[in-house]
């Protein structure tokens, strides 16, 4: 048997709420619980808002940053959050890639410049820019 610490959390939680309110518990309100918002928080609300990843990786059209320079949220095409992840240069920009699971092209990025539709195996555009970003 292979244990999943999330799946134990969630039952210790179901099981916790219903013998303290001594009745059933919908374990929807668990899990939200475990989550640290309702299902109609702030949290709720603000993943709906995100465009999704093909919108926002665009060939041609410039990375914008978000809230933080090092994450991109965005939702792929099953309407889950994706995030994508910035690394930092040495001379302060940011470098990102995108996976085609996202629902956008697979390609590269200096965070306020434009998006790249690449292999990043083997793109020299991506290479070279790899480089300065380390030197």
């Amino acid at each position: 048997m292979t244990y999943r610490p999330a799946l134990a959390l969630v039952a210790a939680a179901v099981l916790t709420a219903a013998c303290s309110s001594g009745g059933s518990v919908d374990p929807g309100a668990a899990s939200s619980t475990l989550a640290g918002t309702s299902p109609t928080g702030s949290a709720a609300a603000s993943t709906a808002a995100l465009s999704p990843c093909s919108a926002v990786f665009q060939p041609g059209v410039k990375v914008v940053q978000q809230a933080s320079p090092t994450l991109i949220m965005c939702k792929d095409p099953d309407g889950n959050t994706e995030g994508v992840r910035l690394g930092r240069c040495n001379d302060g920009s940011y470098l990102g890639t995108v996976e085609a699971h996202t629902g956008a092209p697979r390609g590269w990025f200096v965070l306020g410049d434009v998006f790249h539709a690449a292999d990043i195996a083997s793109d020299p555009g991506f290479g070279a820019v790899y480089r300065k970003c380390h030197a």
